[in-house]
This record gives structure tokens, sequence and C-alpha cells, in this order.
């Protein structure tokens, strides 16, 4: 029907399903990313991802392929302020993520949509981490994630450190960011905010 957003690797548009009558979200692979291997091979890792998770407070998925996800339309629009209240139920969503051995790993506001009813819902797994998975789609070193919600150990590019405490520290951010109005970390550069956020401690 129309392309709802566009990301690095993906277009998501807002799609009819003909058969059942209902609107969907349907992600597309982008051109970039279809012309290389790894490129498809994270679209696909997303599917699998998606594929293990059934929560309240996570998109659904109903259908994948090698180059699409029809997934659960949500319309309420991105998460503006993190209050306790909506963080808790995402908490609950991302700790049903990580009892399936998944660690989203770029939990930020922008990755948590709002229904029309208010009920927030973790979304775009496209950078997750499976536990105990040896495809090595990173390697050590390099740096995954949103500069402001990301933990010491994917600042320093330390994949094998990657865990469930990668996603609560995310969380932390946020909830700080809804308390306070300000991150827990701020840099005029990005080597200056990764600086702070491996070596400072937060003003209380």
């Amino acid at each position: 029907l129309h392309v709802l957003g566009r990301g690095g690797m993906a277009v998501v548009h807002r799609a009819l399903d003909q058969t059942l009558g209902r609107e969907v979200a349907l992600k597309l692979i982008g051109e970039d990313a279809a012309s290389g291997s790894e490129g498809r091979a994270r679209f696909r890792r997303e599917a699998e991802v998606v594929a293990r998770l059934a929560h309240p407070n996570i998109v659904s998925v109903f259908d994948a392929g090698p180059d699409y996800l029809v997934m659960e339309l949500v319309t309420g629009g991105p998460l503006k302020q993190a209050t306790p209240d909506l963080l808790e139920k995402v908490a609950r969503g991302v700790h049903a993520a990580h009892e399936r051995g998944v660690v989203h790993r770029d939990l930020k506001p922008s990755n948590i949509l709002l229904t029309e009813h208010g009920e927030p819902k973790v979304a775009d797994f496209g950078l997750a981490h499976l536990g105990g998975d040896h495809t090595r789609l990173t390697r050590s070193g390099e740096v995954f994630g949103t500069p402001r919600y990301m933990a010491p150990e994917q600042v320093q590019g330390r994949i094998a450190d990657i865990s469930p405490r990668t996603d609560v520290y995310a969380l932390g951010v946020m909830l700080y960011e809804g308390l306070t109005g300000l991150p827990p970390f701020l840099g005029t550069t990005t080597i200056e905010l990764f600086g702070r956020i491996v070596n400072d401690d937060p003003i209380p």
C-alpha cells in the first residue's frame, strides 16, 4: 500500500494480505543487501530469530521467505518517552527473547513500537545475537548497534561478551532518559561518547 520506513538492510511496507483480508507490515530485503551473500545471510538470520519468539510485547511474524518477512502491523508509531510502566512490559518481552537464546543487541526507542492502544512491542531483530550460534556474521572487533544505547562490550567490539546483560544495559539507558530527559552519557563525537560509556559512571 505504501512505504512505512527504510533502513540499511530493508524496506518496510504497509501491505494487504488478500487471503485473510488484513493489513500487515511487509519487510523486503533492500537492493544493496540482496546483492551480497552477507546481506542475505543477515536477513535470513532475522527470520530465523523471530520465528523463535512469541510474546505479547514482541512484534509477531506471520510468514517469512528468503527476501521477505510478513509481520504484525503496529500502527501507534515508535516509543517517544520511556516511562517505567511501558519499559516493564518491554523488559518482559526482552526477557522472553533471552529465554529463547536471543539477544536483541539494538534496543532503542525507535525499535519499540506502540499499538493503537499504547501497548509496546519490541521490533527489528536484524542485529540479534543467538546464544550458542557459532556462525560468524559478526567478527570480534566489529561494532554494531546505536551508539547512545550500546553497552561497553558492544563499544569495544567484544562479541564473545554479548549476553542478556547487553540488552539490560540498553533498557537502563532508556529508563534513565525517560526519568531525567537526558541520556546517561553524551559526547560531541562517537569516539568521545564511547570513551565515556567504557570509562565513566552516569550522574546518579
